[in-house]
């Protein structure tokens, strides 16, 4: 027989679990506006019926309920949506930071605009046109200078400012290294202590919504994958465990562990690589190849705008990244400008040099804030001569010019040289031998060994010879910008094997050998061996000149003598050239010093005329030929430059977009985690009241219970007193 007081204890535990349920819907409601909060539930059950299934059971029809209990309190959430939100959460903070990177470079080139380079290289463009009308006007050459100072002003500020913001990007890529290191120091703490809780029972509800959201903060910075492992002990079944955080790659392949078994590890970005970009991700003891680091996030978005070393297809290291990459354009736009610049500039005559002689004055210079200390100039020069039966009648002469041009080196400058002799016919080649050396510094043995040439008959193997030349000869190596490697043509005829002729250019460019020719102007060919030397910044004299010796060497020592006074005008290496061009001193210092017209046919620079335009009209033209500014495609200055600003406006365009999409997602999946777990008022309103009339009920009931058990012990009993 079941007590007599059951009833009670039936009605005081519906009280005690609709409290309950009344104190937690206190707690919903008083955190509705807090951050990362979850609306949480008393899930409730039945208690167990009476009586048990045993053997000495009371005979009754069945069991009766008991009540109901509060078994657990439990959040409310879907883990399938903190997956989604997670993941665009981490695309979106991928692309808002690509975009806000473009736009502060947008901000910085300004084009299409009235102060961009394009403006600023048109209105050079545009001085040079006028200063042709008239090359002796000396306000036309003053708007030249100034147009050319604010050309190089432009790349200078346009390089220093890119610069800028790249450091600043480096700076908020460790901030962000800091925030992640943080973000899973403090998710490894709260696993501590939800492990501490887990084992007696109980649900740490508020320290799950905590760690949510540390792990959503970090889910915008890095891609992640959580995995949860039980805590151990008494732990409810619903209990989430220990969130241990993996860094994943787009594949989704794991790169390292954030926070694990044995804590959190720390993540650091190693600028390491070439020109100070990233080359590796540092994760606790181990370390990612920065191009296997393909997690997105705010942090890979960082790294790739400032830059990041990885490799070309030759297996040679370069850097690439939106900042990193921009300043490499402009630095192979200013270096090639600048450089095509004064080639055409220095094949010309200025009024001073009309006066004094060609001095191959440079219009752009080079900037050097730590200028190297001056080297004595070196020169190695081989002689190629031609041998055939042509050449016959001048053998003697061209042997006296040589030896003559040998005894006046010195007088240029140029103390540390080395002289090489080649002679040619068909394809016979015939390199001299100076006492067991190709080189010699002595003008008698030079002069002895062309003047016992034997001319011989057939064709010339000019082209052939020099391809022999550039492999045989061992030129001294390039140091500090100080030697120089010269190769100088004597023949009557042009170029015999046209096939080679481009191979050679190539050649003669890559090892930085520079040619003159000793020709015969009226040649039909030698407009060919011509274009030849001006590939190579080169100079040609006319062979029926008698005293060519002398003019070859003045060509010779004054571009080895100007260049090795102040270093090369343009330097070896392009990069950071950008942020260091500017007109030279030679230019700022006189207006005559501007090369308007071109070398005459007699190579004599006093037989030049003032009012002739011919090389500003070729300056003029620089900007619209074709020359390999970068990524080895032909282009003139402005088209290339167009490619450059039109890629970065179709990236910004893209990153701007694909921002967009990913907030939108992001705020769709948002919505519905928060119809799932975030808190309304109404709801809760209407939970209140529920659980008050459960409540009161459960009271009435124990009222109930009350009168019945006074009729039972008061009332029961009295019949007859």
């Amino acid at each position: 027989m079941r007590s007599t007081f059951m009833g009670l204890e039936t009605a005081r535990r519906g009280m005690f679990t609709q409290q309950s349920a009344l104190h937690t819907t206190g707690h919903n409601i008083s955190n509705a506006n807090t951050p990362g909060y979850t609306r949480q539930r008393i899930n409730f059950a039945q208690t167990e019926p009476y009586p048990g299934a045993s053997l000495n059971r009371p005979q009754i029809p069945g069991q009766f309920g008991t009540g109901v209990k509060a078994e657990s309190v439990q959040r409310i959430r879907e883990g399938f949506l903190d997956i989604q939100y997670r993941g665009e959460n981490n695309k979106l903070g991928y692309w808002e930071t690509r975009a806000e990177s473009y736009k502060k470079m947008e901000e910085i080139m300004n084009e299409p605009s009235d102060s961009g380079l394009a403006q600023s290289m048109d209105m050079f463009w545009q001085a040079l046109q006028d200063l042709a009308v008239n090359p002796s006007n000396p306000g036309a050459r003053s708007v030249v200078r100034q147009r050319g100072v604010a050309v190089a002003e432009t790349f200078n500020y346009l390089s220093s400012s890119l610069t800028a913001i790249k450091q600043d990007i480096k700076n908020e890529t460790l901030v962000t290294e800091k925030e992640i290191n943080s973000l899973a120091e403090q998710i490894n703490k709260i696993n501590g202590q939800i492990a501490d809780v887990e084992p007696h029972g109980y649900l740490p509800n508020d320290l799950y919504d905590e760690r949510d959201r540390l792990i959503d903060q970090l889910s915008s910075l890095v891609n992640i994958k959580v995995d949860y492992r039980p805590s151990g002990g008494n732990s409810s079944a619903i209990a989430e465990g220990k969130a241990f955080i993996s860094i994943m790659s787009e594949a989704g392949a794991p790169l390292g562990i954030l926070v694990g078994a044995g804590g959190s590890n720390t993540l650091e970005v190693k600028y390491d690589g070439l020109d100070g970009s990233v080359n590796e991700i540092k994760l606790g003891t181990g370390s990612i190849d920065i191009n296997a680091f393909d997690s997105k996030g705010k942090l890979k978005a960082l790294i790739e705008s400032h830059g990041y070393q990885t490799v070309d297809a030759s297996n040679n290291k370069i850097v690439k990244g939106i900042y990193s990459s921009m300043l490499t354009e402009l630095d192979n736009m200013a270096y090639t400008f600048a450089t095509e610049f004064n080639k055409v500039h220095e094949n010309g005559l200025s009024p001073n040099e009309i006066k004094n002689g060609d001095l191959d004055i440079s219009f752009f210079a080079d900037i050097r804030t730590n200028p190297p200390a001056p080297v004595a100039p070196k020169a190695d020069i081989v002689f190629v001569v031609d041998n055939t039966g042509s050449m016959s009648s001048i053998q003697q002469e061209v042997a006296n010019n040589i030896s003559d041009f040998v005894n006046v080196l010195s007088s240029k400058g140029i103390n540390d040289y080395r002289i090489g002799v080649v002679s040619y016919y068909d394809s016979t080649i015939n390199e001299v031998d100076f006492s067991g050396s190709q080189w010699t510094t002595d003008a008698t043995a030079v002069k002895n060994a062309l003047s016992a040439l034997t001319n011989a008959g057939g064709t010339e193997n000019l082209m052939g010879t020099v391809d022999q030349v550039i492999q045989n000869y061992s030129f001294r190596p390039n140091e500090g910008g100080a030697n120089f490697k010269h190769v100088v043509f004597v023949t009557n005829e042009g170029i015999d094997d046209k096939a080679l002729q481009t191979d050679i250019m190539q050649k003669l460019q890559q090892n930085g050998i520079q040619t003159h020719g000793v020709v015969d102007a009226s040649h039909s060919d030698i407009n060919e061996l011509n274009n030849l030397i001006s590939s190579t910044n080169g100079s040609s004299i006319n062979l029926n000149d008698t005293s060519w010796g002398s003019k070859l060497t003045s060509i010779i020592g004054n571009k080895i003598g100007n260049a090795a006074s102040v270093g090369a005008s343009i330097p070896g290496e392009k990069k950071g050239f950008a942020g260091r061009i500017q007109v030279s001193a030679e230019i700022m210092n006189s207006l005559d010093n501007i090369a308007h017209t071109t070398m005459p046919a007699s190579g004599n620079p006093s037989d030049a005329t003032l009012g002739d335009a011919s090389n500003i009209l070729a300056l003029a033209d620089v900007i619209n030929k074709p020359f390999n500014y970068g990524n080895d495609m032909n282009s003139n200055f402005r088209n290339y430059y167009e490619v450059i600003v039109g890629g970065m406006a179709v990236d910004s365009q893209e990153s701007v977009r694909l921002s967009g999409n990913s907030g939108a997602l992001r705020q769709a999946v948002e919505e519905r985690r928060m119809s799932v777990s975030s808190v309304s008022l109404d709801e809760e309103m209407t939970n209140m009241i529920q659980f008050q009339h459960a409540y009161n009920a459960s009271a009435r009931m124990i009222t109930l219970q009350d009168e019945m058990l006074d009729k039972i012990i008061n009332g029961m009993g009295t019949v007859g007193r």
